[in-house]
């Protein structure tokens, strides 16, 4: 019997509906509850089927789920098989809950950014000063802190392997506030330090120009399947698919091999940190003194 190739809405909307069931029912009450068979109800949750959009409305219902993330679910369950999708536009950007969910179900998660520290280990403070250069306000103020909340707990129980840009280190976009840099970086050395599962890793700028992918992604490797899901920021959007022809797991293998160690890295970030320090204490006219990170 030949196998169902999966489809990218498929997938994220068996993770959605996954994690909006969370802890509050078992699936077989859910199940009962919205009148289907228990069986199919795990296929929807696993991606392996499609939910029709009125028992997706049903989950939803009996789920109590309101606000935001009931559009989310019910806008992605609206939206036909492709694939490839593009979640969110402007004051709605739902990729980056999404994005989320995956991580929350990954088993493994790769991420790379060239120029910026990757989303995942983003601080606060940091993601705020991003953002105001790329989405209003309004829509962001609130979301790096949950993000960075949901993360710290989440990262210390799944393997993630962070490739960050030279360039990210030398020229950081967004607030030129020296102290939410320097802090971004003394928690890159944390997690580092910390987190077992994760390892940051530094890539120099020669090095990334060869990469196939020069553009930022995040893979996220779930629990249940073996396909990559992909995610792409664009913004206000970003788009997932799922990578069927391998070519950012290649990614992922060529970043591994052109990445500096995860002990250099470590020295590289030092060294820039204390050369933001130095900066920072000249321009308030102190003594540079001794720095220690």
């Amino acid at each position: 019997m030949k196998s169902i190739r999966p489809l990218i809405r498929t997938v994220l909307l068996g993770l959605e509906l996954r994690a909006a069931r969370g802890d509050k029912w078992r699936g077989r009450e859910l199940a009962r509850r919205i009148g289907v068979n228990p069986a199919l109800l795990h296929n929807w949750e696993r991606g392996e089927r499609t939910p029709p959009l009125v028992d997706v409305g049903c989950i939803v219902g009996a789920l109590g789920i309101v606000g935001e993330q009931k559009e989310r679910i019910l806008e992605l369950a609206r939206l036909a098989d492709t694939d490839s999708i593009l979640l969110g536009r402007r004051g709605q950007p739902y990729h980056v809950a999404t994005a989320a969910v995956c991580a929350r179900a990954a088993a493994e998660i790769v991420d790379w950014h060239p120029t910026l520290v990757p989303d995942i280990l983003q601080i606060p403070s940091y993601s705020c000063a991003v953002a105001k250069y790329v989405l209003p306000e309004r829509t962001m103020a609130s979301d790096p802190h949950a993000r960075f909340n949901e993360n710290t707990a989440h990262l210390r129980k799944i393997g993630i392997s962070a490739y960050v840009g030279e360039y990210a280190l030398v020229c950081p976009v967004g607030d030129p506030d020296v102290d939410v840099v320097m802090r971004q970086l003394h928690h890159l050395i944390k997690l580092q330090r910390e987190c077992r599962g994760i390892t940051v890793r530094i890539v120099p700028a020669t090095a990334h120009a060869h990469l196939g992918h020069s553009g930022a992604f995040t893979t996220f490797r779930t629990h249940n399947a073996d396909h990559l899901i992909v995610h792409r920021s664009h913004g206000y959007s970003g788009s997932f698919t799922l990578d069927e022809d391998g070519s950012y797991a290649d990614a992922d293998s060529q970043l591994s091999k052109i990445a500096l160690t995860a002990e250099d890295s470590v020295r590289i970030i030092i060294g820039r940190i204390k050369k933001l320090h130095l900066a920072r204490s000249t321009r308030h006219g102190a003594s540079p003194g001794n720095y220690r990170a």
